[in-house]
């Protein structure tokens, strides 16, 4: 797929047909387009926009609301032809493009939400993915707290203030519908009434009464069996656990070495380079059996701690080579052994 940035022109953005990033060009001075094959760079293409901001660019817009649907006009010939045609529709019409930007109706957003807890350190987090109807990812979050009164509710806490920051971006994004997904049953349990006497339960429900009170949303609930082929939810749930060990552990490796066996070997799968790297200098070791005094020459420890899982006969190699690496890799041996992630079944 071809994404068209506009950097230059009417209406400045990203379009997923050509034909409709070309008629923002037309006839607009020094009009600037490209096409990328990625997302990210025609962002970054688009938001290199000098000296006029987007919301400055003036003239006609009209929105014409028909069943439901928002379409936006440039044109005033095109919109009166269609209004002919759709007995029914309302128009609007907006001077500037900020102006349109603050009133458009934005329709349904997946907001996929998760909650982690981590024992050791006392801390609760929480992450929320905003995924749109072509699957991009518009927007995440991710967050910590140690807050009294709710980390006796562990994970569950990170889970419901999540769902409740993903509530407040949608309602400040003006979309009318989302859909939560959570693999949450005691969440699921409280929306359905069965409610606990846990401070982050009463928070939660107020909350969700105010949005839904007070603001035109409309809230969908789905549940997801945890860790399951749902890509968003695993990749949120990835979200929790790394915020968590960024803020609080010495080493980023701590991080790789307690997640679980899919995400290792996902991992593994995208990146054959590193791993055959790691696979030939592995057995070239176990080669020489000199194991514990044979200088290391190979891919960053991080790599190799997700990679090795799935060599044959080499955790206890594994072990070895990492007291090669230094103290700061030292004190993960123990949480390595008693994990015990790498040992295949």
């Amino acid at each position: 797929m071809k994404y068209y940035a506009v950097r230059r022109g009417r209406i400045p953005g990203i379009y997923s047909n050509y034909l409709d990033a070309w008629k923002q060009t037309q006839g607009f001075s020094n009009a600037k387009m490209k096409a990328f094959k990625t997302l990210g760079e025609a962002k970054t293409f688009v938001g290199k926009v000098p000296n006029r901001s987007q919301k400055n660019i003036t003239g006609n817009f009209y929105v014409v609301d028909f069943k439901e649907q928002e379409t936006v006009f440039l044109s005033t010939e095109r919109v009166v032809n269609f209004l002919i045609g759709h007995p029914g529709a309302t128009l609007r019409r907006y001077l500037d493009f900020g102006e349109l930007l603050q009133n458009i109706r934005k329709k349904g957003i997946v907001l996929y939400t998760d909650g982690s807890f981590i024992e050791s350190y006392g801390c609760y987090s929480g992450a929320f993915v905003a995924v749109d109807a072509e699957k991009h990812v518009v927007h995440e979050e991710r967050f910590t707290g140690q807050q009294t009164r709710f980390i006796e509710a562990r994970n569950n806490a990170g889970e419901a203030l999540a769902i409740v920051r993903a509530l407040k971006w949608a309602v400040a994004n003006q979309y009318q519908e989302i859909m939560i997904v959570t693999d949450s049953d005691n969440i699921v349990r409280w929306i359905n009434g069965n409610r606990s006497n846990l401070p982050i339960c009463n928070y939660f429900i107020n909350q969700l009464k105010h949005f839904r009170q007070n603001s035109q949303i409309e809230i969908h609930f789905k549940v997801v069996k945890a860790h399951a082929q749902t890509y968003y939810n695993n990749y949120v749930d990835q979200l929790t656990r790394e915020v968590i060990y960024k803020e609080k552990a010495d080493n980023h490796l701590c991080y790789q070495l307690m997640n679980d066996d899919q995400f290792l070997r996902d991992f593994l799968n995208n990146h054959p380079s590193a791993f055959t790297a790691l696979q030939t200098e592995t057995f070239h070791f176990y080669r020489a059996k000199e194991l514990n005094t044979q200088a290391i020459n190979w891919v960053p420890a991080e790599q190799a701690v997700v990679m090795i899982g799935d060599l044959p006969n080499t955790y206890g190699t594994y072990l070895m080579l990492l007291y090669n690496q230094g103290s700061r890799l030292k004190q993960m041996v123990g949480k390595i052994h008693s994990r015990n992630l790498f040992v295949k079944n």
